[in-house]
Parts: structure tokens; C-alpha cells; sequence
């Protein structure tokens, strides 16, 4: 991600901040013209710079908040961090048990049907 908005590994978070705008204004689809390849190539470079930009920013927010603390633990770390508070134990296993009866229920039904 950082050698999609070309910064160094040790890059502060305004040294981030200010390739992502370069980056951008570099390959804005408003700069090409619509109906050529370079147009589409701009698109997909924008979506990409876009898409390392948050994963960069919000790796620097989180290395703010735990500067001289212990580590985050593994589990925050993981991508699907933001739905671990959705959903508790309960939910888990009241939606494994709902897929099982609904399985156990169609199952039957579409050997009927068949």
C-alpha cells in the first residue's frame, strides 16, 4: 500500500496525507478524457490509491492511540474488527442454529419437489 502512493515505510502521517493528494490529483479521472483506456486506468489507480490512503491513515490513527502502550491485541488487528461488536455470542450461535433448521427444513421439501 505505501508503494501505491509512494512513501517510505517510515512515513509520518502527513507525509501520507500529502502522496495521497499528490497521487490523486496525478491520475483524477476528470483529467483524462472519457472514452479513452486511460480513463478506465485512472478509475481503477484512484479506487486503489483511495483504498491504501484508508488503510494507511487509519494504521497511523491507531499507532497514535497506542503509542507507549501495550501493543492492540491480535484480535482488533483483524480486518473484521468493526463487526466483532456487531454481533455477540449469542447472535453467533442463534444464526448457526437458524441456518441448521432452515437446511433441515428445505432439505427434505426439495427432495419432495424432486
Amino acid at each position: 500500500m505505501r508503494l501505491m502512493l509512494a512513501v517510505h515505510a517510515n512515513a509520518s502521517p502527513s507525509e501520507v496525507k500529502s502522496a495521497y493528494r499528490r497521487m490523486i490529483k496525478l491520475w483524477h479521472p476528470d483529467r483524462f478524457p472519457s472514452d479513452s483506456s486511460s480513463y478506465s486506468e485512472a478509475i481503477y489507480r484512484t479506487q486503489r490509491i483511495n483504498a491504501a490512503y484508508r488503510l494507511l491513515a487509519q494504521d497511523d490513527r491507531s499507532q497514535e492511540l497506542h503509542q507507549g502502550d501495550a501493543p492492540a491485541p491480535a484480535w482488533k488487528s483483524s480486518r473484521w474488527w468493526p463487526f466483532r461488536a456487531l454481533m455477540s455470542t449469542e447472535d453467533v450461535i442463534f444464526f448457526w442454529v437458524m441456518l441448521v433448521v432452515v437446511v433441515l427444513i428445505s432439505w427434505p421439501i426439495s427432495l419432495l419437489l424432486n
